[in-house]
């Protein structure tokens, strides 16, 4: 008994979710769709459509229909009736909405559920302006179908009616889909069956100029006028370009960058150990300070650099660091500090160093336990300092006079300029949203013409150059030098002496060579610097110090991932 009530229970509510999926299956198509255009003496037209939807399944409780308004005065006189029954405005059944969105308008009207049904609508409505002039003809153009449906049509056809005093048709087209064309004195008719879904029907129909008032109408005068204008927006923009563009160009030489002399040949004092020397031949420049100058502003290489330099000079060391643990040996590195910590601070630095030096070492040694750093977590603390290392590198360049405040200022001027155009740029954006029925969209080459010239200034001012006359000078010299440095980094087959290489390697590192150095002390088969401490054996130390190198510049130019500051075993 219990298994037959089962059974009992189990097909009653196969029963139910098969009529619920009958009802819920739905679909339906136009079995014709009648359109009748009624061109009107005044370049208006009154367009009836009627449409025979058969709905299968349901319900179905709306249909709609988009009208288009763009290149038209605009559609009024909108009527919805099924059969004898008019249908009056609102969303409830019987009653129909309009709504505007953009170009076109979108008519919805209402009826009761319906299901399995075949109903008849019609849709009428009158579009002002739709008659226009092209080539010396008057010219009807409209989409009679909807450029987007989703129901097939069975049928469908179209009737325009010209007004008896209009001459000949001088020419009827089908535009987009396809249909038969007829004509009968001044009916023309387009014929189409089994339009598939999506299937647009644009029809046009020309005939001799002037038997029409209204014609060009007011949006076609209002274009030709615009676009007579044209001419005149293309030459502001074309002057606004020239003019801003030009202005940039003589500001650009006559404040962008101070002259300097031609360099030296450094190819002789650079083998002989030398470095340029400052105006007055004072001792050369840091390396920190010397990659800062050639980079217009301090950069992570120069603060890197600085490190390197003060290893060099005793008062950092690098060592790698054992690990264990894992299923793959991994280097790691880390820092040691050598000079005595003050008592009352942990992040203090030794006497007597520049600021920059100074604040380099707290950077580095901010998360230092017991006078050891890990790589890592030294790179962490350079990146969250490095914008007060930087401010002190850039300050020790203006004490030198090297760099030039009044050339900050000027390159202040020309980052607002360059800002305050692109603001003008934008905001002239309003100005075709207003006047766009008197301008059109002309006007927005003005504003583009402004937007890139402001953006020219912008990016100008960032390579105005930060340096003096004599910044300017002593950079041409360290550039001179980092080319040679260059040449001296692929000179695979003559080795350098290496002491020369390990004096010039923090001067690699600022200038963005500390890879192809490293590679060059690998050659050189240069001892490691006592600065640095490897685990290994003597023989394998040289490999270390290549790998730490490598990573050192990887770190500077921000690539080192998760792992930051390990790296595989060789």
């Amino acid at each position: 008994m219990g298994k037959r009530l089962a059974a009992l229970l189990g097909l009653v509510v196969a029963i139910v979710l098969l009529a619920a999926g009958c009802r819920q299956a739905k679909s339906y198509r136009a079995q014709s769709y009648d359109v009748t255009i009624a061109v009107q003496e005044n370049g208006a037209a009154v367009i009836t459509e009627t449409v025979s939807f058969a709905f299968q399944g349901g319900p179905f409780t709306y249909a709609f229909r988009e009208i288009p308004l763009d290149k038209t005065g605009g559609v009024d006189r909108v009527a919805v009736s099924e059969g004898s029954q008019v249908y009056t405005v609102g969303t409830g059944p019987g009653q129909y909405d309009l709504r505007t969105s953009g170009d076109t308008l979108k008519v919805t009207w209402h009826f009761p559920p319906s299901e399995n049904i075949r109903r008849t609508f019609t849709l009428s409505y009158r579009v002002l302006g739709l008659i226009r002039q092209e080539g010396g003809q008057d010219a009807l153009r409209w989409g009679a179908l909807p450029s987007q449906h989703d129901y097939g049509i069975t049928r469908a056809g179209v009737s325009i009616q010209l007004p008896g005093k209009v001459g000949p048709v001088t020419g009827a087209r089908v535009l987009d889909g396809a249909a038969d064309i007829g004509r009968s004195g001044s009916r023309i008719t387009f014929q189409a069956a089994d339009v598939e879904a999506d299937q647009a029907l644009v029809v046009g129909v020309w005939f001799p100029h002037g038997q029409l008032s209204g014609v060009p109408p007011a949006w076609q005068t209002q274009q030709l006028a615009q676009a007579g204008r044209s001419p005149l927006w293309i030459v502001a923009a074309a002057l606004a370009l020239l003019v801003g563009l030009g202005l940039l160009v003589w500001a650009e030489r006559k404040w962008g960058r101070e002259r300097a002399q031609a360099p030296s040949n450094l190819a002789e004092i650079l083998h002989a150990g030398s470095l340029p020397l400052q105006q007055g031949g004072e001792s050369p420049l840091a390396p920190g300070l010397a990659g800062a100058l050639v980079h217009n502003g301090g950069r992570a290489t120069d603060i890197l650099a600085t490190l390197f330099d003060l290893a060099g000079r005793g008062v950092v060391l690098a060592e790698e660091i054992e690990t264990t643990g894992g299923r793959r040996p991994r280097r790691q590195f880390g820092l040691v500090q050598l000079w005595q910590p003050d008592a009352a601070s942990t992040l203090s630095a030794p006497e007597g160093l520049p600021a920059f030096e100074a604040a380099t070492l707290i950077s580095a040694f901010s998360r230092a336990r017991e006078g050891r750093v890990s790589l890592k977590d030294a790179a962490a603390g350079l990146l969250a300092g490095s914008g007060a290392v930087t401010k002190q590198l850039n300050d020790a360049l203006y004490e030198r006079g090297l760099l030039g405040r009044k050339r900050d200022r000027i390159r202040r001027t020309f980052m607002i300029v360059g800002a305050g155009l692109m603001v003008l740029a934008l905001a002239s954006t309003a100005a075709p949203i207003l006047w766009g029925r008197l301008f059109g969209l002309w006007p927005l080459l003005v504003t583009a013409a402004l937007f890139l010239v402001g953006f020219a200034w912008l990016l100008g001012g960032v390579f105005v150059s930060r340096r003096t006359q004599a910044g300017e000078q002593a950079a041409a010299e360290w550039q001179a030098f980092r080319r040679s440095l260059r040449q001296m980094a692929r000179e695979r087959k003559k080795p350098m002496d290496p002491a020369l290489l390990e004096r010039y390697f923090p001067y690699a590192v600022a200038l963005g060579l500390a890879q192809p150095w490293s590679k060059q002390m690998a050659a050189a088969a240069a001892p490691v610097p006592a600065w640095f401490r490897a685990l290994s054996q003597e023989a394998e130390a040289k490999s270390e110090m290549v790998a730490f190198v490598a990573l050192i510049a990887a770190i500077s130019a921000g690539i080192v991932g998760s792992q930051g500051g390990a790296a595989p075993a060789a």
